[in-house]
């Protein structure tokens, strides 16, 4: 859920890529995916998005609009209703 708060907030995330993590990032556009416990690289991405603010905004803005489309209320009661149906 963490990920998803972020985005809604416009905050890039940095994450393992593992679980149902890349179902909500897409990798160098709205956030960064690394390697399973790859901590070098996770916290240099971390250091790039601190410290290029152009980056951390873009990104930001491109996961704040792929939360709403892809996860807002009225997207989620959809495809409930549809497996219901």
């Amino acid at each position: 859920m963490a990920i998803l708060e972020a985005n809604f907030s416009g905050i890039p995330f940095v994450s393992f890529n593992c679980g149902g993590n890349a179902d909500i990032i897409n990798n160098e556009e709205d956030g960064f995916l690394v390697d399973y416990l790859d901590i070098e690289n996770l916290v240099e991405k971390a250091k790039l998005l601190l410290s290029d603010r152009n980056l951390r905004q873009m990104m930001g803005q491109k996961a704040r609009n792929n939360a709403f489309e892809q996860y807002s209320s009225e997207k989620i009661l959809a495809k409930l209703i549809g497996f219901v149906s």
